[in-house]
């Protein structure tokens, strides 16, 4: 695991850049607390099994890293021009302006 937020700690920036795990379930754990904003610059995903278990208590996601991991996450928690796969349909989406759009690849 990256990072587990406890106690509730309220942190407002977390910032993944080169970052790999050897095994983990989760890269950010929650027992209480949140992250205003979580920055995925550059993440190996290949030996971690999702972003998180409580997206609720992360303000947004944002970085050039994101698309890049594989994961899906919830529209309402991705940052604006940020290219992501939307947990909602599966595919490679971007937000513009709030409004979720396919995102050309």
């Amino acid at each position: 695991m990256g990072a587990f937020i406890g106690n509730g700690s309220m942190i407002e920036k977390v910032t993944f850049n080169g970052f790999a795990a050897h095994a983990s379930p989760i890269l950010v754990g929650f027992a209480s607390g949140s992250i205003g904003q979580l920055i995925l610059d550059s993440v190996d995903s290949s030996k971690i099994g999702a972003p998180t278990n409580d997206f609720a208590s992360i303000g947004s996601v944002s970085g050039p890293g994101v698309l890049a991991t594989g994961w899906e996450f919830p529209d309402a928690v991705m940052a604006d021009g940020v290219p992501y796969i939307s947990a909602s349909t599966g595919l490679p989406s971007i937000k513009i302006n709030g409004v979720v759009q396919p995102f050309p690849h």
